[in-house]
């Protein structure tokens, strides 16, 4: 909650004054003794005495400082200052004139003192009416819970967004750190083939790449052609997932997207996804009914090499 440090100066050292020192955003940072540790940034409020016409070494009355609310030093030291510029319109970026910035503190004043007021009124009636800490408890973890599901549908970049936002980058990295598991996940040998395809392919690169993606996930894929002939493979082509009870599964998922996407468009996926959501229906056709194969990744569904028409 944000309210003016009525009590600060007490526990400050006998100045009544500190040298704010001002960033290229027109924020300002409490120095070293007066934030946190983690140096979140207090925007000033121009209110009260100033010292100096340098703009860098501005000396501001902390009594009418726009802070935490706290009673004594530790407090101070160890609470985060809320981010609020003062200098600049946030939306235009031209500089506030006196007006504009004894405006942006009642603004900012009454928003807390509302909020204040609005959580002792909840807090009186939640009493009244009987609602005890186990009860508040329940649905507080039902509200949290439903903001967390909401934050991993999203996926993992929704989930380090949070992570990131919540704890911050550095405690972040130290938890995703922590998050590894202990073995690798299987597809993360073959994570230099994102957009291996973009520029086209052949039957030896399909059978390089569909069988290392084969081998690391534990799915046989394979790669059915329209035709092969003297000079080889040719045609349009389709990938499938071949079971062995001996039939095709059409390709679905991420999987196509990110071996032949441009590996600099944003909208590659960067994960081929789980292996579990490539097995799409049943095709038409089995392995058996296609006259050609090249032992591992290539079929044909007509061979021009024989007489006898594709059975597909």
């Amino acid at each position: 909650m944000v309210a003016i440090a009525r009590n600060v100066r007490a526990a400050l050292p006998e100045a009544q004054t500190v040298a704010l020192t001002w960033s290229d955003d027109g924020s300002c940072l409490i120095p070293d003794g007066y934030h946190s540790a983690s140096g979140h940034r207090i925007g000033y409020m121009p209110k009260g005495a100033w010292a100096g016409d340098d703009r860098n070494s501005w000396e501001h009355d902390l009594d009418q400082a726009i802070m935490p609310y706290c009673t004594n030093l530790e407090e101070l030291n160890e609470s985060v200052w809320e981010p609020f510029t003062t200098d600049h319109n946030p939306l235009s970026g031209e500089l506030l004139d006196n007006g504009d910035r004894r405006l942006k503190i009642e603004q900012v004043l009454a928003e807390a003192e509302r909020e204040t007021a609005d959580v002792k009124s909840f807090t009186d009636w939640a009493e009244v009416v009987g609602i005890t800490c186990e009860d508040l408890d329940e649905l507080i973890y039902d509200v949290v819970a439903s903001q967390a599901s909401d934050i991993n549908n999203g996926g993992p970049e929704s989930q380090i967004e949070y992570l990131i936002g919540f704890c911050g980058v550095v405690e972040a990295r130290a938890l995703l750190v922590d998050c590894q598991p202990e073995s690798p996940h299987p597809l993360y040998s073959v994570s230099d083939l994102r957009g291996s395809m973009a520029e086209g392919y052949d039957d030896r690169a399909v059978n390089t790449i569909l069988g290392r993606i084969s081998e690391a996930s534990g799915l046989r894929l394979v790669c059915v052609w329209d035709l092969y002939d003297e000079a080889g493979v040719g045609g349009n082509s389709q990938f499938y997932v071949a079971t062995e009870e001996g039939r095709l599964h059409k390709l679905v998922g991420d999987l196509w997207r990110w071996l032949n996407g441009d590996p600099d468009d944003p909208d590659t996926p960067h994960f081929p996804g789980a292996p579990s959501s490539w097995i799409g229906p049943l095709a038409d056709k089995t392995p058996d009914d296609l006259p050609y194969d090249d032992g591992f990744c290539n079929y044909a569904i007509v061979d021009e090499t024989q007489s006898q028409p594709s059975r597909g």
